[in-house]
């Protein structure tokens, strides 16, 4: 009877354990699908950026969400979704920073421009059409250098990268805007190509050494 019991359990069916973790056919379509999805809204606000200077809403949004559902199966966020929460929102509060500190000092310059520039004499006379900038690169020095959609920007950012990956990411993103605005001779330094660029940066050092 022992014999024949260790006989019938060596001959039951044995189920394979590694297939009951790989995600089914559907997920990983829906996978692709947000990560297309994802590339294209950010190729769309790379270009917004340079070109208008906004970052629309209309692929910020979606670019957010994509990273909110795919965050858990990220391999370079082992925190998960409590990770990407949190750094969206580390995300936000250094845009915000950011925005206020650039304000300030903004508004600094603007009042010793104001004082430099005040007339002295009767023969100093109000700029005529004619000498108003005509080009498009010259625009009002009273915009925001960090307006709210890079505010969002780096939010989403954070959320799709984690609190180290967005660190990474801000670094490489501003020297890259750097290099980029010193070899340009322009001020105006759009965030979203130099983000995603410094993102990819930040993904493919956190998989090297993970």
């Amino acid at each position: 009877m022992l014999v024949a019991g260790k006989n019938l359990r060596s001959q039951a069916p044995t189920t394979n354990t590694s297939h009951q973790h790989e995600p089914p056919a559907t997920m990983i379509i829906i996978n692709i699908l947000l990560i297309l999805i994802a590339v294209y809204c950010a190729a769309m606000m790379a270009v917004w950026d340079v070109r208008a200077r906004i970052i629309p809403d209309v692929f910020l949004f979606p670019f957010l969400l994509a990273g909110l559902l795919l965050c858990d199966q990220l391999p370079w966020m082992p925190g998960g979704f409590a990770e990407s929460a949190l750094a969206g929102a580390i995300g936000y509060g250094v845009g915000f920073a950011l925005n206020i500190i650039f304000k300030w000092i903004g508004s600094k310059k603007e009042k010793k421009n104001n004082r430099i520039s005040r007339p002295t004499t009767n023969d100093q006379r109000p700029a005529t059409s004619d000498q108003r900038p005509t080009t498009s690169d010259q625009r009002p020095t009273t915009s925001d250098p960090i307006g709210m959609g890079d505010i969002k920007l780096l939010a989403a950012g954070g959320i799709w990268m984690g609190i180290t990956g967005l660190s990474i990411a801000l670094i490489a993103a501003c020297v890259f805007g750097g290099i980029w605005g010193m070899l340009r001779r322009q001020r105006y330094v759009p965030l979203a190509p130099f983000f995603f660029a410094g993102m990819g940066v930040a993904i493919a050092v956190l998989i090297v050494t993970e």
